[in-house]
């Protein structure tokens, strides 16, 4: 009889890594990057135009990338029309209706995905993943920021 699963950070690593496949073929067609998807996310799902330095925040929170990447990143997709500055709001960007389409069939794709990865698992099981996995990041994060 094999061991029980030990939750370690090579066993989410692995997780997360099963995934990569996957998400770069949804996102292949549409040239974008993972982190640009991060971004145009946080656009369309914000109240109206959202702040660059917040931007900025969020993702090098988020994907643990510096400062430059994420403004690159913001560059790459006004670049390629997925977002832009409201008139004479030079410091906040929004989702164009390109970046928010592209977005929306996103989602829908990975919410089909996620329905194959993670459907038949008990809703319980789900949850308390889901709970553990919300702790673990943020253990992680506070000791990364010690």
């Amino acid at each position: 009889m094999s061991p029980a699963p030990v939750l370690n950070s090579q066993l989410i690593g692995l997780a997360h890594y099963a995934t990569v496949p996957l998400r770069e073929r949804l996102l292949a067609p549409s040239r974008i990057t993972f982190p640009q998807s991060i971004a145009l996310g946080a656009l369309v799902t914000g109240d109206g135009p959202v702040e660059r330095g917040d931007l900025v925040d969020q993702l090098t929170a988020a994907l643990k990338i510096d400062e430059a990447a994420a403004r690159e990143t913001l560059a790459d997709l006004t670049a390629a029309g997925l977002a832009d500055q409201p008139p004479g709001e030079d410091s906040r960007l929004r989702a164009t209706d390109q970046g928010r389409a592209l977005h929306e069939g996103f989602r829908a794709q990975v919410a089909d995905l996620a329905s194959r990865i993670y459907g038949d698992i008990p809703a319980a099981d789900r949850e308390t993943t889901a709970r553990v996995l919300l702790l673990v990041t943020e253990r992680a994060n506070a000791l990364a920021a010690e």
